[in-house]
């Protein structure tokens, strides 16, 4: 059941980020990055940066996922709502 809602989650990602403005990805990115160990966030961008054409010059979003992954990763301890819940990895 967990994956998939992950699966679910990053395929709602996906369309998000191709027909709506980043702002609005955002928060999506952010909730699925705290409820998931989400490292695949960063694929995704590495696969829109192309898409956009954004691989030629600055990969604008896979160096901001990657930077939200890594403060997300570092932040996790500090973020769980539960004492003693664990992230999906």
């Amino acid at each position: 059941m967990r994956v998939m809602s992950r699966i679910t989650s990053l395929f709602a990602i996906l369309v998000l980020a191709i027909h709506f403005p980043w702002w609005i990805l955002l928060p999506a990115v952010i909730v699925y990055l705290i409820t998931f160990s989400g490292y695949e966030i960063v694929i995704l961008a590495v696969l829109l940066d192309g898409y956009y054409g954004n691989a030629v010059s600055v990969p604008y979003y896979t160096l901001c996922a990657s930077v939200l992954w890594l403060l997300v990763e570092y932040l996790a301890p500090y973020l769980q709502v539960k004492k003693g819940e664990k992230r999906d990895i």
